[in-house]
């Protein structure tokens, strides 16, 4: 089961360069990507962009749909 947790006093918001260029620092494949925040449109956008750049498998995720990890 995922933890959850909140830090007040920091961001976590990326733009779409700076989400692809963390990932192209990553050597190891994960078993799968979840995106899970931005507007439909833009979701898969990056969606498409990840499966193209890294061939990873990439899910948007939707609301109260339960993924199993």
């Amino acid at each position: 089961m995922a933890e959850i947790a909140q830090i007040g006093s920091l961001s976590a918001h990326a733009d779409r360069e700076d989400l692809l260029w963390w990932l192209v620092k990553i050597e190891q494949a994960p078993k799968q990507v979840f995106l899970n925040h931005g507007e439909s449109a833009a979701a898969e956008a990056l969606q498409a962009k990840i499966k193209t750049l890294k061939k990873w498998p990439v899910t948007i995720a939707e609301l109260n749909q339960i993924y199993n990890l």
